[in-house]
């Protein structure tokens, strides 16, 4: 919904719910004023489904009142289970992963009687058609023995005399109808025969091998999976968290999607699927995210806000945004210079080395004066409806850039007179909220500044662009590494009009939005520029009007998502010494 208001809509009530004892409910509540927060409730159930519709009033906090809403209303009910079953005709009480253990041996004993059964039915039908083969195969003389023969049990014995038949298989013979004499029939029974041997060895060796049975059992439950593996609607939980009432983000599909904050205010939520195309819209941040992410962004004051990725309502192009300042603890009139997506473990996922010291990971800013700022995740407050200060800029500087970055990452800074400086980032030590930084370049005149920051990965390249719409791509060989702190080398020797008006670290694949100080945006893959030295000049990437400038470029961001804990130093050390 528009003007500040969100909505929530049940599509699903727990098991043996009255959907009409559910909306009385919670409108008594509502009047009793113990529930608080919703403005609107009405049942829009149609044949398609259910569809409750609960409106919140204005600056309501949704997970308050999912809260509320679970506490006192039959909206969550919980249903306790015991894990008592009868093995080997005993009465047990079983962990999960016992219980499992014995439904799998449940299983192999179904396969292997399922199995010695189709085997034994294979070898009777083989039986049979061996007899049917032999009478085929000696047609004239089974005709001359039957039609000799007073009646059908003495043609049955001396069936199984002259041929060295069977019981079953001489009355097969004798039951079988004349069409089974033409060529085809006689054909197919003979394809029959092979299939059925065959079947017989598989069956054989399916019973002579436990792990044949096993990979059986996977396959038939991959196909369960498949035809009834349909969304949870339900949570396990333990004992100990009973009663617990799930988040609003917890009840929130994961999909992919591209956050993309534009200058016109507003915030646009994309499928991240398909081609991203910007109709004309002129985005300041774009990242990629999931619904389930918090979204962080950035003023140019050096003040954050903080919100769900969830509560940017979808957008079919970028023009059907929101206004950040009705879904955010940001004003309309707040510049806004970068944003950054996390995963909901982000923040918590803290990574020690050997000695418990803090290894990351770290949200870096710099700004336009130079300085470099890195901080813990971990002290990122979470989505909330004030803003609050993440580097202490000075009034005649302003924050450029945010990203993310670990222990052992290094960090690249731009400026617009053509330098660039690459220094590891463990040289910038972590600092609280209000801090403002350390120094990361000198610059080299008044007129100078910092264009980009971006975090160096080894298999990437730099992107360099000028405003006169130049660029070029360099590895990163030709940026050496240095200490914070100084003068960096050239990145591109300038004419006298023109300066560097921005870069970005990544691959040919990835791409960057080029804005022209005439409010055009262009996106760009990084392959579109050519591969130069450092000494070297770029390409025009594109054509500018005249008296048109680029003013900077804009990477499309990745989500951050923390590296899995077995895979920090202290432990890859402990594996090599182990």
């Amino acid at each position: 919904m528009g003007r500040g208001r969100e909505r929530l809509i049940v599509t699903e009530i727990p098991y043996l719910t009255n959907k009409a004892s559910l909306i009385e409910r919670i409108a008594e509540l509502v009047r009793e004023e113990r529930l608080e927060g919703i403005g609107d409730l009405r049942d829009e159930s149609d044949r398609q489904g259910m569809r409750i519709v609960i409106e919140l009033a204005k600056g309501a906090d949704t997970d308050k009142v999912v809260q509320q809403l679970y506490k006192y209303t039959p909206l969550q009910s919980t249903f306790s289970i015991i894990l008592l079953a009868l093995v080997n005709g005993e009465p047990r009480m079983l962990s999960l992963k016992q219980a499992l253990r014995v439904f799998l041996e449940h299983r192999q004993e179904i396969v292997r009687r399922r199995s010695e059964f189709d085997l034994q039915r294979a070898k009777e039908r083989a039986h049979i058609l061996e007899g049917l083969l032999i009478a085929i195969n000696n047609l004239d003389e089974v005709i001359a023995t039957i039609r000799n023969s007073p009646d059908t049990p003495t043609a049955r014995e001396r069936l199984m005399n002259k041929f060295k038949l069977s019981e079953i298989q001489a009355t097969a013979i004798l039951e079988m109808p004349l069409k089974r004499i033409a060529k085809l029939e006689r054909q197919k029974l003979q394809e029959e025969y092979k299939e059925v041997q065959a079947r017989i060895q598989y069956l054989e060796k399916l019973l002579a091998s436990p792990q044949a049975m096993r990979e059986v059992i996977a396959e038939e439950l991959r196909g369960l999976k498949t035809t009834y593996g349909d969304r949870r609607r339900t949570r396990i939980i333990g004992a100990s968290d009973a009663g617990k009432a799930l988040m609003a983000s917890e009840l929130v599909p994961e999909e992919d999607v591209i956050v993309v904050v534009n200058s016109n205010g507003t915030l646009s939520r994309l499928p991240a699927k398909g081609r991203l195309s910007l109709q004309g819209q002129v985005p300041l941040a774009m990242t990629h995210a999931t619904t389930r992410d918090t979204l962080y962004l950035f003023s140019s004051d050096g003040r954050s806000a903080a919100l769900p990725v969830h509560a940017v309502p979808i957008s079919e192009t970028l023009g059907e945004g929101v206004p950040w300042m009705s879904v955010s603890a940001f004003r309309q009139e707040d510049n806004v210079v970068a944003a950054l997506s996390l995963a909901p473990e982000a923040r918590s996922a803290a990574l020690l080395d050997g000695q418990n010291n803090p290894l990351g990971p770290y949200l870096v800013m710099a700004s336009s004066g130079g300085m470099v700022k890195k901080l813990h995740l971990a002290d990122l407050p979470g989505p909330s409806s004030a803003a609050f200060t993440v580097m202490n800029i000075a009034e005649s500087d302003e924050l450029i850039a945010a990203r993310l970055l670990q222990e052992q990452d290094e960090i690249l800074l731009l400026t617009g007179q053509g330098q660039g400086i690459r220094f590891k980032g463990a040289e910038v030590r972590a600092m609280g909220l209000a801090a403002a930084g350390v120094q990361g370049v000198k610059l080299n005149e008044d007129g100078d500044g910092v264009v980009a920051m971006e975090i160096v990965a080894t298999s990437a390249e730099v992107l360099v662009v000028t405003s006169a719409a130049q660029g070029k791509r360099t590895t990163l060989q030709d940026y050496p590494l240095q200490g914070r702190y100084g003068k960096g080398v050239l990145a591109w020797k300038l004419t006298a009009n023109a300066v560097l008006c921005g870069g970005m670290v990544g691959t040919a694949k990835d791409s960057a939005v080029l804005l022209s100080s005439k409010g055009k945006a262009t996106l760009v893959k990084l392959d579109k520029a050519p591969a130069r030295l450092r000494s070297q000049r770029g390409e025009d990437l594109l054509t500018l009007g005249t008296k048109e400038t680029l003013v900077r470029v804009i990477p499309l961001l990745n989500r951050y998502l923390p590296p899995k804990l077995e895979e920090t130093p202290a432990k890859k050390a402990k594996k090599s010494k182990s």
